[in-house]
């Protein structure tokens, strides 16, 4: 039997998109920061499905090496 997982992003207000951007671009908070890392921990490895606006908008600080 195959396993599927899926994570869902979704901003403060339960939206995800706000006015034509995602709700989270442009957040270096501690907290933003963190649940970055989260992400991409748990995602490791595995296939990410995901739109262009999502992957723009994954920052900077989120493609540095993690080892």
């Amino acid at each position: 039997m195959t396993v599927v997982r899926s994570m869902c992003a979704i901003g403060q207000r339960g939206q995800i998109g706000l006015n034509g951007h995602l709700p989270w671009e442009g957040n270096n908070g501690q907290e933003y920061v963190a649940d970055v890392a989260r992400f991409f921990a748990m995602t490791e490895g595995h296939v990410i499905a995901a739109g262009p606006r999502t992957i723009a908008s994954i920052p900077a600080f989120a493609h540095q090496s993690r080892t």
